[in-house]
C-alpha cells in the first residue's frame, strides 16, 4: 500500500540513510519490509502499512496502521532488519546528526545527514541559513510528519544555536 493511502493517524518511523540509498538497494530493503510487516500483520499487530524512499535516498519514511504501538519485540525486528543493512556498510539505525536540506550556489539540495560542525561549517560558508529546511526524523503519527515534517532551521532549537554560534 502507498503511504499516499494511509490516514493521517498512522504510526511512523523515519530513518535516516547515510549515504544515501540507492535504487537497487532500496528495492532490496523494501521488499524486506514489506515480507517483515506482512509477518505483523499475520500476528494481527497491524492492518496496512506502505515505506516510502524521500529527499532522492536520504530518509525512509515507514507507516503501518494499527490499534496499538508496535511492541518493543517488534521495533527490535524492524532495527534487526536495518542492521543488516548496516552491515554492508550503510548506516540507517546508527545515522546520528540532522537531516536538513542546504541552498548552495545551484539551489536545493536534497535532504542530507550531517554532523553539527558539519553544519557550522554550512553555517559560516553562508550555504546553510535559517530558511535551510530541517527534517523531522522523531515524527510519531503520518499526520505529523505531513503537516510539520519539514521545517525551517531557524525553528528548532538546535538550528537556532548553529546558526546563532555561527554568526
Amino acid at each position: 500500500m502507498a503511504l499516499s493511502d494511509l490516514d493521517d493517524a498512522c504510526q511512523v518511523r523515519l530513518f535516516a540513510a547515510d549515504p544515501p540509498l540507492q535504487e537497487v538497494t532500496w528495492k532490496r530493503l523494501a521488499s524486506a519490509m514489506d515480507k517483515l510487516f506482512a509477518q505483523f500483520q499475520r500476528e494481527e499487530m497491524v492492518s496496512h502499512w506502505g515505506f516510502e524512499l524521500l529527499g532522492g535516498g536520504g530518509v525512509i519514511l515507514t507507516g503501518w496502521r494499527a490499534a496499538t504501538r508496535l511492541s518493543g519485540c517488534r521495533q527490535d525486528r524492524l532495527g534487526r532488519l536495518l542492521l543488516a543493512y548496516e552491515q554492508e556498510g550503510q548506516l540507517l539505525l546508527n545515522a546520528l546528526g540532522m537531516v536538513v536540506e542546504v541552498r548552495d550556489r545551484s539551489g536545493w539540495s536534497p535532504p542530507r545527514l550531517y554532523q553539527r560542525s558539519q553544519l557550522r561549517a554550512l553555517a559560516l560558508s553562508g550555504d546553510l541559513d535559517g530558511q535551510s529546511l530541517w527534517w523531522d526524523l522523531q515524527a510519531d503519527t503520518l499526520g505529523d510528519w505531513r503537516r510539520s515534517g519539514r521545517k525551517p532551521l531557524v525553528e528548532t532549537p538546535l538550528g537556532a544555536r548553529i546558526l546563532h554560534n555561527a554568526g
